[in-house]
């Protein structure tokens, strides 16, 4: 992702550059920061285009943000919101409710409708925004504007649901996007709308949106726990609140299974170290990567790689 950062500027022209050149133009919003804060004001934004949408992860310090009836005059958006809370905890208000965010937490809206927020720390903001224009995200009955700014809460599988697509959106570099990116995105203006209860749970679109999404947690859950030996599919299956036949039903589109993905991601690990750790044993370095055993490792490594462990090493 390409990356902004005040570092650069003078430390008292930080705020007001960030102020007008990133909060007025890019979030159509007006920041305030009282003039004695200013002198330690420090930001960065990386931002990335997806298609129609719009990624954009942001660290600043902490500042008081609007976005008014005369800001959405003056730049309306027109795009569906996604906000996720990466660290630290953020309060929003919209007039018609109060609420805070902590790190990890997600939010949706409709980007034309007012709310003001802040961070509710000193380490400041800490956030992913992903912005998609509502009119290709959505059908013409959806009530859009009803959609103010409203905490993620209830339902923790889309929850679950959503996080890991962003996640996995965010972890794509802009060399790597593809049409899998694309599909994401439907995905995920689907899922915003199933949240909001824009959209009905049944539709074939719904589901679609829900299977791919869980996709994403599926492989969440196995790159954050492949190295452990015991990992089995009932534990990532229960862990998405879906039954082990529905589990390995999600990796059928992508021409592999659950395991074969699963030792992917240990044989992986073991290439790595086995280059890295050029003295390190090979049993050591097999249930390092998650394998139960040496024979196991022997033949998964050679059929995944071609080779042996050793033979890799050479």
């Amino acid at each position: 992702m390409p990356t902004w950062s005040t570092d650069a500027l003078p430390v008292h022209e930080r705020f007001d550059c960030w102020r007008e050149v990133r909060a007025r133009h890019l979030f159509g919003v007006t920041a305030e920061l009282p003039a004695y804060q200013r002198a330690g004001f420090s930001a960065r934004m990386a931002t990335r285009t997806v298609g129609s949408a719009t990624l954009v992860e942001m660290q600043a310090s902490p500042y008081s943000v609007e976005r008014s009836a005369w800001d959405i005059q003056r730049a309306p958006g027109g795009s569906l919101c996604l906000y996720q809370q990466v660290g630290g905890g953020a309060w929003f208000g919209t007039g018609a409710m109060d609420f805070v965010l902590g790190p990890g937490a997600l939010a949706t809206s409709h980007t034309d409708l007012a709310y003001a927020t802040r961070p509710t720390g000193t380490e400041g903001f800490n956030l992913r925004i992903l912005k998609l224009p509502a009119e290709a995200a959505a059908p013409s009955t959806v009530p859009l504007h009803d959609l103010a700014p409203r905490p993620l809460e209830a339902d923790e599988r889309l929850a679950l649901c959503l996080g890991a697509s962003l996640s996995a959106l965010a972890a794509t570099s802009s060399a790597e996007a593809g049409p899998g990116d694309h599909d994401r995105i439907g995905a995920i203006a689907q899922l915003i709308l199933l949240a909001r209860r824009a959209v009905p749970a049944g539709s074939v679109e719904s589901r679609r949106a829900v299977r791919s999404a869980l996709l994403d947690a599926a492989r969440q859950v196995l790159d954050a726990r492949f190295r452990q030996r015991a990992l089995a599919p009932e534990a990532v299956a229960a862990h998405l609140g879906v039954s082990v036949r529905q589990l390995h039903m999600l990796f059928e589109p992508t021409g592999s299974t659950f395991h074969r993905t699963l030792n992917g991601l240990r044989v992986a690990e073991a290439r790595r170290r086995l280059v890295e750790e050029p003295d390190g044993a090979i049993a050591e370095i097999a249930f390092a990567a998650g394998f139960d055993s040496l024979p196991t490792f022997y033949r998964v490594f050679r059929a995944l790689d071609g080779h042996t462990p050793g033979d890799y090493r050479r």
